[in-house]
């Protein structure tokens, strides 16, 4: 598992709703957060990410214990924006499409940031998470089996394979973010085209 989520983070279950500067210094904490994550990986600390969000370092360790717990914050929020975002895609008429679209959201973030990928594997926080989880988890599966109905997805493509598909391509983003940081969307684009069935899908993707 990343360094990243070696600390358990013991964050304070009260959901009430924070004061307006508050919740300012939480969206720069986590907007920092997801930055340094991409650049710098699991080495970046609550201190760096303070620093970055311009936000005093007593007030990032009043909001946050460490730094897991505020991976977890920001794990959280994104599944939370995933799940909306995914629900939206079934309004997409052509099933191939939508499917596509979504594989190529999750991807890139889950490539750039394999902790959010060890956050999920790990089942951390379900307790806080479950509901979401079931949500996109029956969102994906409405996507998958719209795509097979189309004829336009292999018929053994199952959800589990979408975690692969980021684990896949997060090798290539460690191999090569140094010298291509782009070639992930090559690799993605031939693995889309390999789950497709018709070339008319694999166009449109």
């Amino acid at each position: 598992m990343s360094a990243i989520l070696d600390v358990v983070a013991e964050p304070s279950t009260s959901r009430r709703p924070l004061r307006r500067d508050a919740q300012l210094n939480r969206e720069k904490l986590l907007a920092a957060a997801s930055e340094l994550l991409r650049e710098r990986g699991s080495s970046v600390t609550l201190d760096d990410i303070a620093a970055r969000a311009g936000v005093g370092v007593g007030t990032a360790y009043r909001r946050y214990s460490n730094k897991a717990a505020l991976i977890d914050d920001l794990y959280e929020q994104g599944l939370e924006e995933l799940a909306e975002r995914s629900e939206a895609l079934l309004a997409e008429p052509d099933a191939w499409s939508a499917l596509a679209g979504f594989l190529h959201e999750t991807t890139e973030p889950f490539a750039r940031i394999p902790a959010l990928a060890a956050f999920l594997a790990s089942g951390r926080r379900q307790e806080r998470t479950a509901d979401v989880r079931s949500r996109l988890d029956r969102t994906i599966s409405t996507l998958i089996e719209r795509a097979k109905a189309d004829g336009k997805l292999r018929s053994d493509f199952e959800i589990g394979d979408i975690g692969m598909i980021h684990a896949m391509i997060a090798g290539v983003v460690n191999t090569t973010q140094n010298t291509e940081p782009d070639a992930w969307r090559r690799y993605f684009e031939i693995i889309l085209h390999g789950i497709a069935t018709h070339p008319q899908a694999r166009d449109r993707a």
